[in-house]
């Protein structure tokens, strides 16, 4: 029982046991970015499910690559649900080894410091739950990017701001939910030639089956979407995981 108390204690520090024979000795080389670095074996490996900062807001972009160093800095690594991305990189979700064998996830720990967002590819990394959590308490106090414009909100309707192109978080309220052929398409505007609308795919839609989320319910609501802002008459985001929508407040249909 006192054993059982002890990791469940650990798991809501975002810590983990691990076997000491588990503890590979693969250790940081050289930091890329706040989300990506290589290996001392050399390979390129990449933060799995998050982005950090990027060359527009150089500030933060630093303050993240010195956070990813502090946070691996001579520690070995562990690597788990790794797999090549089309940029050749080891995309996995990546712990430090504590001398006392214990594991503590960096994506967390960059989410907790504010210096990434949730960036789900298709499907769920298998710590989401986890991520989501810990950028909503980040954001809710305005560490990192989340005290920066760059990352606020953008309003769905009669916004000049949404570029085509960009990565964005923008918020409304849905108008209307409703399939069209092979895509459902979530409008927040009375004429979607030109309003924001978000679409997912027909193939997508079991992903959201799978956490019992039926996206007609979206309508009424108020959501916070992410995702790269794409041209379809108007600016439309293509979701592929129900990661990338949350409603941020209820409203009546």
């Amino acid at each position: 029982m006192r054993v059982a108390l002890v990791l469940m204690a650990l798991a809501m520090l975002g810590c983990w046991p691990v076997q000491a024979e588990e503890a590979q000795a693969l250790t940081v080389a050289k930091i890329i970015s706040g989300d990506e670095f290589w290996l001392s074996d050399g390979r390129d490996v990449h933060l799995q499910g998050i982005k950090a900062p990027a060359a527009d807001t150089p500030e933060l972009e630093k303050q993240a690559r010195d956070k990813l160093q502090e946070l691996t800095k001579d520690r070995p690594l562990l690597l788990s649900n790794s797999v090549i991305d089309r940029y050749g990189r080891s995309n996995a979700q990546v712990y430090v080894v504590s001398e006392s064998h214990l594991k503590t996830g960096l994506q967390i720990e960059m989410l907790k410091a504010g210096l990434a967002f949730v960036y789900p590819p298709v499907g769920n990394e298998p710590d989401l739950a986890d991520m989501q959590i810990t950028e909503k308490q980040a954001r809710l106090a305005k560490r990192g990017i989340w005290g920066n414009d760059a990352y606020a909100d953008l309003p769905a309707v009669e916004n000049e701001d949404i570029r085509y192109g960009e990565f964005a978080f923008v918020s409304g309220k849905v108008t209307k939910a409703e399939r069209v052929k092979n895509k459902f398409y979530l409008n927040f505007g009375d004429d979607w030639r030109k309003d924001f609308t978000v679409a997912i795919a027909a193939h997508d839609l079991k992903f959201f089956r799978k956490q019992d989320i039926d996206p007609a319910d979206y309508e009424g609501k108020t959501i916070r979407v992410r995702g790269w802002v794409m041209r379809d008459f108007g600016p439309m985001i293509e979701v592929t995981s129900p990661a990338q929508i949350e409603i941020v407040a209820a409203g009546a249909k």
